[in-house]
């Protein structure tokens, strides 16, 4: 009985673990304001666009349509998306920085987005300013970068007027001209990391996705916004859709297999060890009906009786417990690296598991106590 309540201690922390991973998870910032986001992707052809000015004429146009749609407020595209990921990585220069390493470059996060892409997502503008129809390829080379990077790579704080170089060493220097707010690009369990955005119309991309701000549920939106891209080239297929809150929920969905799977069986445990519990305590007040009943002859209270039987099965508890406690306190690294928020040494999950046993052990130690107060001494003794 006790290897099955330290089992059921140990399942019960896992899981209350993983659960409160799970909730910390749906409560982080993401960086922008995931309602009522319409997400999609078009992938043009290599064939029919591969001219960088086809390209933005194109995403203009589709972008264009679906603003005039009358539920749609605004609509802007990027390479990356939250928190699917970022467009590229590339390896970048910064002005007034050395390398670590010669001809080692760090590889920083990279996005191509429109315009209006950080009012889309609400993303916070910092510093600066954002992206215009006038940054063109014919314009100064411009790009804007989040707080992590300036952080990182401009920890002097002078960051606007910078230039940076992203990709290639022969491509251009960059200015950069804005600071917008951290996002958390690969999910919520991912930090926070340096990016740099690049604007559109400077470096046409033919992967994008494509983001809008609906007013009221985005889904009813779709076969208009599908109707806008046909409009301006049929050919061109629309896929992955779906709106900002479903994308958010599936990237915590392992967090939330995880956490129902172990809390499913800490359950099981915890019904077992219960049962087990009242079966060794309802045995032994069988057997000991003949002590009970000279007990209760010799002037034993019920209440007396009563915390015999309880406390000797709090006590064969109270060991399982402990065990079960220093069990999770060690938890493989395989279970600690699927928490995030949240340490194995958590005093919320401790507590409220261990009260959590305790009172249902009380309850499978009193239902047998309960019936051994109601011993007949004389029926006891005639027993015997």
């Amino acid at each position: 009985m006790t290897t099955e309540v330290a089992l059921a201690v140990v399942l019960l922390i896992c899981a209350g673990l993983l659960a409160r991973t799970f909730i910390y998870l749906t409560t982080v910032n993401p960086g922008f304001d995931p309602h009522h986001l319409l997400t999609l992707r078009i992938s043009v052809s290599a064939n029919e666009y591969s001219k960088p000015e086809r390209r933005a004429a194109f995403f203009e146009q589709v972008l264009d349509r679906m603003r005039a749609l009358p539920a749609i407020q605004f609509a802007d595209a990027g390479s990356g998306l939250p928190p699917i990921g970022w467009g590229t990585l590339r390896g970048t220069d910064v002005e007034g920085q050395p390398e670590a390493l010669p001809g080692l470059r760090p590889d920083v996060p990279c996005d191509v987005v429109s315009p209006g892409y950080f009012r889309t997502l609400r993303i916070p503008l910092v510093a600066g300013r954002a992206f215009s129809e006038q940054d063109r390829q014919s314009a100064l080379q411009v790009a804007i970068v989040n707080q992590a990077f300036g952080r990182q790579f401009l920890s002097d704080g002078n960051v606007i007027g910078k230039h940076v170089r992203a990709g290639a060493r022969t491509g251009p220097w960059r200015e950069i001209i804005g600071i917008v707010g951290n996002v958390r690009q690969l999910g919520p369990d991912h930090p926070e990391s340096p990016a740099i955005y690049v604007p559109y119309l400077q470096e046409p991309a033919s992967d994008m996705h494509v983001v809008l701000r609906a007013v009221g549920d985005p889904l009813n939106s779709v076969a208009d916004v599908k109707a806008a891209v046909r409009a301006v080239d049929a050919n061109q297929p629309v896929y992955d859709v779906a709106t900002m809150d479903q994308r958010l929920s599936e990237s915590i969905a392992p967090q939330r297999f995880n956490a129902l799977l172990v809390g499913m069986f800490a359950l099981l445990a915890l019904g077992l060890g219960a049962i087990g519990i009242y079966g060794v305590l309802a045995y032994s007040v069988a057997q000991r009906t003949h002590e009970i009943g000279v007990r209760v002859a010799l002037g034993a209270r019920r209440e007396d009786v009563l915390a015999l039987v309880v406390g000797e099965g709090m006590r064969i508890v109270a060991l399982g417990m402990g065990i079960g406690l220093l069990g999770a306190l060690a938890l493989p690294p395989l279970l600690r690296s699927l928490l995030f928020g949240v340490k194995p040494s958590d005093p919320v999950t401790l507590v409220a598991v261990s009260v959590g046993l305790a009172l249902v052990a009380a309850l499978a130690c009193y239902l047998p106590a309960r019936r051994a107060t109601k011993v007949d001494p004389m029926v006891a003794l005639r027993y015997e």
